[in-house]
Parts: C-alpha cells; structure tokens; sequence
C-alpha cells in the first residue's frame, strides 16, 4: 500500500532510543512518525518530557545532569495520543566504586540484572550468579563506555563448589575486551574476547584456588608501542596484596579500547561478586 494513501499518525519513535552521556553532555533527540502499517511519514515536533535529571528543550535538545552517580534517564516525546520513550544512560568519568549495599543491580549496567542478583551472604550484600537460566550459564555484563582504555578493574569474588562433581564457577573481570577468568579447573587465564581461542590470543597458567573463599582479582590494560599489554592479580581477600602481578601477557594485534565488565561461568555452582571498582591507571 503506497503510504500516501494513509498519512495519519498511527505510531512515534524517539531516536536515539539507546544513548551512553556523560554528565553534562548536549545530545539532539527527533521524533519520527509512522502510519498504521509501520510506514514511516516524516520527522515531527513533539512536546518532550524528561524523567531521571538533566533538561531537554522543545527542539529536543536534551542536556545531561550534572552528577557522578550512574543514572538512567528516560526521555518521552508526545504527539497527540501517542507516545514514545527513550533510554539514557548517565556514566561519570572514572573512577567507579559498587558495593552492592542498596540491594540493586546497578541499573545502568548491560546484560547483568537477567544473570545476577542481589544477595545477603556472611552478613553483605552481594551479588550471586544466576545458574538457573536455560542456556544462560556463561554471563558477561558491562558496565559503560566502549571507548575506555588504559584502565584497572578490580572485584571481589566467590564460587562455591558441587559436592558431587567437584565442579566450580569460572569467573572473573573483563578489560579492553579481555578477560581475566579464575578457572574452576584450578587455573588463571588472559583471553581475548573471542570465542576460538586457538585462532586468538591466550594464556592459561596453573592457580591453586579454593572453594567457598573470597578472592580479590586486580586487571589492568596497558596500550604502549602499537601494543597491548595485560596484567592480572589474584589474592584472598584481606590478605596482604601481592607486590608482582600473578600473569601477563602481550597482544601484538591489540584491542585498543573497550568496556569494564564481569564473566562467569557457572551451571551448577553459584558465584559472588562484591566491592567492584574501575580506575585509570595513572
């Protein structure tokens, strides 16, 4: 049916519909307008609304709020009896501290409030793995800007074990799209964010670990010289840091930026996350 024949408003879209701003910063927003069989008809004004912080003005001009807290924003725009709303993500600069002591997932990270969950274990609130979610034992979230580099991510962790097998989580941090994942199979391993590792860059060293313990993971990226080069520590928690980093390797054909995150690994076993921080390195 050629759209001319019905040029009525049926559906708006907001656009972007997704956004990563920082504090402060100036975005334009547009409306778009569609018929009843999703054609679409031309961009439209619309009378806009803001719900989280920061300003947007009639043209769609929208100003972020001037905060360090990870915030989500949404965005409305109206058009007679219609409506659409878009999502805003808020992220500060650098550095980042979660304790998980308000009970949430915090709500701007990516693909982790499906896989995790707040929890009470020893006395603090954490965060457990979910391994009850069909085809959703490998998890993988983020926290922010792909654009990152040069930066630390440290995080506390815990896997419990299967009495019957033996089996515990993997687990670990992710950096500049590597990750550093303490293996249940008693080793440490640096991988990029590739699946066919035979095809990309590892290294896997033998670690001791045990079960039911908590473990402090340090993971920093370091670009230098057209190169990319990884450093992981691993150490109980509340023991003395260790001076000399536990692996490290060199990737001659880098990824030069990416997004802080978390990996596990777990389908029977749960793990816990506490205490995650990210900072820049200088």
């Amino acid at each position: 049916t050629p759209k001319s024949e019905d040029q009525e408003i049926a559906h708006i879209q907001v656009a972007p519909v997704e956004a990563i701003l920082a504090p402060g910063q100036t975005t334009p927003y547009q409306v778009r307008a569609y018929n009843k069989l999703g054609q679409f008809l031309k961009v439209v004004d619309a009378e806009f609304s803001v719900e989280g912080g920061g300003e947007i003005s009639a043209d769609g001009t929208y100003v972020a709020p001037e905060t360090q807290e990870h915030t989500p924003v949404f965005v409305t725009a109206k058009v007679g009896d219609v409506s659409s709303t878009a999502r805003a993500r808020i992220i500060p600069t650098l550095p980042w501290s979660f304790d998980f002591n308000d009970k949430q997932v915090p709500v701007t990270w990516i693909g982790a409030a499906y896989r995790q969950q707040p929890k009470d274990v020893d006395g603090e609130s954490v965060l457990v793995k979910v391994n009850t979610i069909p085809l959703g034992t490998r998890s993988q979230s983020w926290m922010g800007w792909t654009t990152l580099s040069d930066y630390t991510v440290q995080a506390d962790l815990n896997s419990t074990i299967q009495e019957s097998t033996g089996e515990r989580a993997d687990m670990g941090v992710i950096n500049q799209r590597y990750t550093l994942d303490l293996m249940g199979k008693n080793e440490l391993q640096i991988r990029s964010w590739t699946s066919r590792l035979e095809n990309r860059f590892a290294k896997t060293i033998p670690f001791e670990w045990d079960e039911n313990t908590w473990y402090t993971m340090k993971f920093q990226s370091e670009n230098h010289d057209g190169k990319t080069t990884l450093r992981g520590k691993v150490w109980k928690r509340g023991t003395e840091e260790p001076a000399d980093w536990s692996i490290e390797a060199t990737d001659d054909v880098p990824n030069t930026t990416g997004s802080p995150g978390l990996f596990g690994n777990a389908q029977i076993t749960s793990f816990y996350i506490d205490n995650v921080k990210v900072y820049d390195n200088k």
